[in-house]
């Protein structure tokens, strides 16, 4: 629901207030029950904590992400193309593998590098960035040519295809790619194994030129983009680049169709996110997580036949108050405590029948009289009433002369008996 109402950097005493707090939160719990959730809430065993992290960094919450991981993993199966790219989830407080990109909005955070379907930008795997000593580069390789290697390994020998950027993209991983009968579309940077006729050669603006190697059926285009700049693209899908759309060829129209689905991805998160402020890494991680299950519910619920679409606001606002049902019904029925007001919002909010009273807790080895007595122990003067009276002798009791039973004794006869003896002084 702060997800939905834009309420993830609004303090708690506002998300409460009477006026301009949504009542969901009323409902459910109280301002200080969530306050002290978000501040113990751990995600691992801290007692063998110092241990795990000394040889994995994410151990304070890497048992939550791998679950949810998996769980994404085996319940979608991607379309024909699939995206590689980086997502950055913002967070500027003290983490050892805290990263600096410039051209994120956020530009500090934790880096996950994804793999999503192009066509509905479902997530279908993910990697955490842990830092550079954390990956075992093999000699040769770069790193990411690892993450791509690794996010792919699930869907091959399927013959789909892998759009990539610059940074992931060379040619050891698409060789590598075909071997697993999978393709690889993606630019590329300057490397010593590309021709010098085409990092040199100046050609006309928007003019590009491409090349075909015969040896691996491999493809590369090169376009002068402007008058010291050119893009380079890979590809092992197409072997007989064409014009399409004016000067574009058609593997430059493939990746521009396929190379957004982790940015529309991270899009879909940003634009609605429960990201809180927080200073614990792994709280923040947690809450990238919980955006990431929101964005992939949407898509699954929508990708379904025969369901009627919804908007995303619309589809998450329905989750939140399925979710806090359960919990808010409980609470109308048990707490004691709840003002005659926020019962009403409660019957309001999540449709209670008004013919379900609240459970009133009457005291073991009492019951209750259809009208306040006064209490026939505390003195007239005092003027005492209750509604209350003893099971024994039927005698109004406050709650200064009542006592108490275990649910055992309370049905037997030897211990309502000596109780009955002890108050009369026996």
């Amino acid at each position: 629901m702060t997800a939905v109402r834009a309420d993830n950097h609004t303090p708690t005493w506002d998300m409460w207030n009477l006026t301009e707090g949504n009542p969901l939160y009323r409902c459910t719990m109280n301002e200080r029950r969530f306050t002290l959730l978000v501040r113990v809430i751990r995600f691992d065993d801290s007692a063998t904590r110092q241990e795990r992290v000394k040889v994995d960094r994410l151990a304070p919450i890497r048992k939550l992400f791998d679950h949810v991981v998996t769980n994404c993993r085996n319940n979608y199966t991607p379309g024909p193309h699939l995206t590689v790219d980086e997502q950055l989830v913002p967070f500027r407080g003290r983490c050892p593998f805290k990263m600096y990109i410039p051209n994120k909005p956020a530009k500090y955070g934790i880096k996950i590098v994804l793999a999503c379907d192009a066509d509905t930008h479902y997530m279908c795997n993910a990697i955490a960035y842990l830092g550079k000593d954390t990956v075992q580069i093999p000699r040769g390789s770069t790193l990411g040519e690892v993450f791509t290697s690794d996010l792919v390994a699930p869907f091959q020998r399927s013959g789909r295809t892998v759009t990539t950027d610059n940074f992931f993209t060379t040619l050891p991983l698409a060789l590598s790619l075909l071997d697993k009968d999978m393709h690889l579309c993606g630019t590329i940077r300057q490397k010593p194994y590309i021709p010098k006729e085409l990092t040199e050669k100046v050609l006309p603006p928007k003019e590009s030129v491409a090349v075909f190697n015969y040896e691996h059926n491999l493809t590369l285009q090169c376009q002068q983009i402007s008058r010291t700049k050119k893009v380079m693209l890979l590809s092992s899908l197409h072997h007989d680049p064409s014009e399409v759309e004016k000067r574009k060829t058609d593997i430059q129209m493939f990746y521009n169709a396929t190379k957004g689905g982790v940015d529309t991805f991270d899009q879909m998160c940003s634009t609605s996110s429960c990201i809180r402020k927080s200073r614990r890494w792994p709280m923040t991680l947690f809450y990238g997580i919980l955006n990431i299950i929101m964005v992939n519910s949407y898509i699954l619920y929508t990708s379904m036949p025969f369901t009627k679409p919804v908007p995303k606001r619309t589809f998450l606002r329905d989750i939140a108050y399925e979710l806090c049902a359960p919990q808010a019904i409980h609470r109308y029925l048990t707490s004691h405590s709840l003002s005659k007001g926020l019962r009403q919002i409660m019957v309001d909010t999540f449709k209670i029948p008004e013919q379900v009273p609240p459970r009133r807790r009457i005291p073991v080895g009492q019951r209750k009289l259809p009208k306040r007595i006064r209490c026939h122990t505390c003195p007239p003067r005092d003027d005492r009433k209750t509604n209350t009276a003893c099971l024994l002798c039927k005698s109004p009791v406050c709650l200064d002369h009542q006592s108490v039973l275990c649910p055992n004794c309370s049905v037997c006869p030897n211990c309502n008996a000596a109780l009955f003896e002890a108050e009369q002084g026996v």
